[in-house]
């Protein structure tokens, strides 16, 4: 069998199987792009918000909405730190803990190791160059979760 590089030599290349392309009209299957992969993961995290009260739903809207310019202007860490201090009590039920654990899920997906971490623990044990990553992973993600809950939850933009 002659490699790539003997076949570039002499002017032929390898060309791929006809069973390699997908066919036409079917779904393409294999590894999506991040931002599709983004973009399911906000998805997923507003139709768990859409079965909650309307109550629930509107502040998380509007919360989550707030989010990439929180992330914009205090940073990753000072946003979980944000959430972390108003997230109250599993009782109290507020969407400030909704969304840290849906953040704490994502960056756990974004970085394995670190799965069963809570948020903050994450964020603080990374490295200069992780906490850049996730910086501008968050930030991407919380474009897609801001659509999303502009469309799905209607956020209250007052409170």
């Amino acid at each position: 069998m002659s490699t790539d590089k003997e076949m570039a030599t002499r002017g032929t290349t390898a060309k791929p199987s006809a069973s390699a392309q997908p066919s036409e009209g079917t779904p393409r299957k294999g590894p999506k792009n991040i931002a599709q992969d983004r973009a399911r993961w906000a998805w997923d995290q507003v139709e768990k918000m859409v079965k909650q009260p309307e109550e629930m739903r509107k502040k998380y809207g509007a919360l989550a909405c707030k989010l990439p310019s929180y992330l914009q202007t205090s940073g990753l860490g000072q946003t979980l730190a944000f959430l972390y201090a108003h997230q109250g009590t599993p009782k109290d039920n507020k969407p400030h803990r909704f969304l840290l654990e849906h953040l704490q899920n994502y960056l756990g997906d974004q970085f394995p190791g670190k799965r069963s971490l809570q948020a903050m623990q994450i964020v603080l044990g990374f490295t200069p160059v992780e906490y850049r990553r996730a910086t501008r992973e968050v930030e991407a993600a919380a474009q897609w979760l801001k659509r999303f809950a502009q469309g799905r939850l209607d956020p209250d933009m007052e409170g």
